[in-house]
């Protein structure tokens, strides 16, 4: 595996991953070392010459594993820190709409005693002014 080849494929990753949400809610919720063997995984399952059978010491096939998977994840964390003007990176965007979720589920649960207090707080108004 070339530098070259390598740079080229980290590339198409960070292409990949920029603004993809899809992407950078899968980075969210799995742990880096678990994502990383996930696509040595598929790796070796969808290209029979990168079997990790081959275990040798001299930089085999699971070292071309290593390389291709740590090159796939730098070009997805460098894709998903890109900011798409006029818009935040792709993991910002996500934060952004999971925070607005958070904020109006939680306004829906203080609207109904919200609206009772100021129901309560007219009618005592309203009584002390008859």
């Amino acid at each position: 595996m070339t530098g070259g080849k390598l740079r080229e494929i980290t590339e198409e990753a960070k292409s990949f991953a920029i603004g993809n949400k899809a992407l950078a809610a899968l980075f969210v919720h799995t742990p880096a070392g678990e994502l990383q063997r996930q696509i040595r995984s598929w790796l070796a399952e969808s290209f029979d010459f990168l079997s990790v059978s081959g275990n040798d010491a001299s930089g085999g096939s699971t070292g071309q594993l290593e390389l291709l998977s740590t090159a796939i994840m730098d070009g997805w964390m460098a894709g998903l820190g890109a900011a798409l003007p006029p818009h935040t990176d792709a993991l910002g965007q996500l934060l952004f709409e999971y925070s607005k979720r958070v904020y109006t589920s939680q306004l829906q649960h203080l609207k109904v005693p919200l609206m009772l207090e100021l129901l309560r707080m007219t009618s005592k108004a309203y009584l002390t002014d008859s």
